[in-house]
């Protein structure tokens, strides 16, 4: 009997890690934020007003979904020299995703980049300085990560209290990625079963 009622409690407890785990849920969109979408929410290809937006782009190498990119019906596209649709310089773009089902016409947004001096993220936009990023972020609740450069510049990093979202600033590029963390919720998963 003893028996029964610790394995009873272990798989209970087994139960609500995974359920907390696969709840994928982020904080709603930050005060001072001019977006028409935030992070998670289900877009119905059938509802957009534009569809022509919705173009591919290079896989992200660390997603294990199809990806696909939204141009912002605010834009309109350019034309590269293959003939090939791009986002204007100035811009916002949305990563959509079959996530985490892949449900039949139904995305997900999971990633935003933003390019336009004119939309706000938590009161910051793309022109704003490093002191400015670090001071703001850190007051909407956002944890410093790390200041470094890669190819695409000097950025700072800042993740969400529950490490659900990650916010890139480019400060010398201008662009501010958002980025939903699928990846670190499926890492859990497979320590918990071994993948």
């Amino acid at each position: 009997m003893k028996k029964a009622i610790v394995l009873i409690i272990v798989l209970s407890m087994l139960i609500l890690t995974l359920s907390s785990c696969l709840n994928d849920q982020v904080d709603s969109m930050p005060e001072d934020t001019d977006l028409e979408y935030w992070l998670l929410d289900y877009i119905d290809r059938s509802g957009m007003t534009n569809i022509e937006h919705l173009y591919s782009r290079e896989l992200n190498a660390k997603s294990r979904y199809e990806v696909k990119w939204y141009l912002s019906d605010k834009y309109s596209y350019q034309i590269d020299e293959n003939g090939d649709k791009t986002a204007p310089d100035e811009a916002v773009v949305y990563r959509l995703e079959r996530f985490p089902v892949a449900e039949l016409g139904i995305l997900r947004v999971t990633g935003i980049e933003i390019t336009d001096p004119n939309v706000y993220f938590c009161g910051l936009n793309v022109n704003s300085t490093y002191n400015e990023i670090v001071d703001l972020m850190q007051q909407h609740g956002y944890a410093y990560v790390r200041t470094a450069e890669v190819f695409k510049g000097k950025y700072v990093m800042f993740d969400s209290a529950d490490n659900s979202i990650t916010v890139t600033f480019y400060y010398e590029k201008g662009i501010i990625e958002i980025e939903y963390n699928h990846n670190f919720r499926l890492a859990y998963l497979g320590l918990l079963f071994g993948d």
